[in-house]
Parts: structure tokens; C-alpha cells; sequence
């Protein structure tokens, strides 16, 4: 089966959440909110046949979650419609209440999880998926702007999701997490910029 992410996120990767969300696997923790925690999300993985298929929910899942955590954080007004639209979970934690954790984590996690000798994200397919998820966010980021938040400029968003200090620090601890924030920043013409 060949995959490209684009057609991934745009034709099937509701459908696989749909699946995920309906199973006895989903443990979300605040109905209203919709809270997913990061137990769950393992669980989650293995429901999906194939490594080139799990590659590809876990960037969508990242560019659904990136975008409305850089909304709430950076661009509040615009938050709950974002939200509303897409119809798909926080990904966070409970303590004194929800909390959004940092999208990075989405790939960080299955990245470095093991189970017996499975790795959820085996690191040559991040490196084949991680710069057309990175071109793919950057896009669903101006496509948004445009037709839901056009006083956004989406440049703008971008640098502001690529230098928030929780995504650089993750960044800076992770190689493969400092590539795909870096071809994120180059994706939305950050080249060279500071942050």
C-alpha cells in the first residue's frame, strides 16, 4: 500500500479516528473536552494496520492538534471554531483540570516507545513522512487562515507555533524533533529567521 500523507489527511485519516474513537481502547478522560491522554494514544496505535498507516495518523493527528493548540495559546478568538470544525480530541493531561500537552509529544512518543521489538515510529518513516508533514501543516495552516481567520496572517501563525518556548526546548532535546520544526520553519518560509 502506498501512502502520501496528503491524501492520507484529507481522504482517510478521520476514518481511522472515527474507528479509534468508537473502540473500547478509547480512554478519553473529559467527554466535553474531549481529553486524550497519552496512555490512550498508545493503545490507539496498534489499532492501525502497518507502519506506513501509523506514520501517517500520527503527523495528522500532530497537524490537527499543532494548529488548535497554536490557536488557543497564540490566537484565542479563533480557537473554538477551530475546534468545532475539526471534531477531533485535545491531546493533554488531568491534574487541576484539562491541559493541552505539547503536540511535539505526539511524535516524540512513538518515536522513542518500544513494545517488545516494535517501535510505533520507526525513524526511517518519520524521515520519509516528516517533510511533507511539515509542507502539510504549513498548507492546512493557510487554508485555515483563509477561509476561517483571514485577519491571520499565516506566517505569522507558523512562527509563532515554531518558536513557542515549549516547542523549541522539546526541539532542542530531540534531533529528529529538531528537523521536523526546522523543515516546519522552512515550509512557511522561516528560513533564517530567529526562534
Amino acid at each position: 500500500m502506498s501512502l502520501d500523507i496528503k491524501a492520507y489527511y484529507l481522504d482517510e485519516f478521520r476514518g481511522d479516528w472515527q474507528k479509534i474513537f468508537s473502540s473500547e481502547y478509547a480512554r478519553v478522560t473529559n467527554s466535553p473536552d474531549m481529553l486524550f491522554d497519552k496512555h490512550a494514544w498508545f493503545d490507539t496505535l496498534f489499532m492501525l494496520d502497518g507502519e506506513k498507516r501509523r506514520a501517517c495518523f500520527i503527523f495528522s493527528m500532530f497537524i490537527t492538534l499543532a494548529i488548535g493548540q497554536t490557536l488557543f495559546t497564540y490566537f484565542t478568538p479563533y480557537h473554538e471554531a477551530y475546534w468545532l470544525h475539526a471534531r477531533l480530541p485535545r491531546f493533554g493531561y488531568r491534574g487541576l483540570g484539562p491541559h493541552n500537552e505539547n503536540p511535539l509529544m505526539f511524535i516524540k512518543y512513538p518515536l522513542r516507545r518500544r513494545f517488545g521489538d516494535c517501535v510505533l515510529l520507526p525513524i526511517p518513516w518519520f524521515e520519509k513522512y516528516a517533510p511533507a508533514a511539515a509542507q502539510l501543516f504549513v498548507d492546512e495552516i493557510r487554508d485555515f487562515c483563509a477561509e476561517h481567520a483571514k485577519e491571520i496572517d499565516p506566517g505569522e501563525f507558523v512562527y509563532k507555533f515554531a518558536s513557542d518556548p515549549y516547542i523549541e526546548q522539546l526541539a532542542t532535546e530531540d534531533p529528529n524533533l529538531r528537523m521536523f520544526v526546522d523543515q516546519i520553519k522552512e515550509s512557511g518560509g522561516m528560513t533564517g529567521m530567529p526562534g
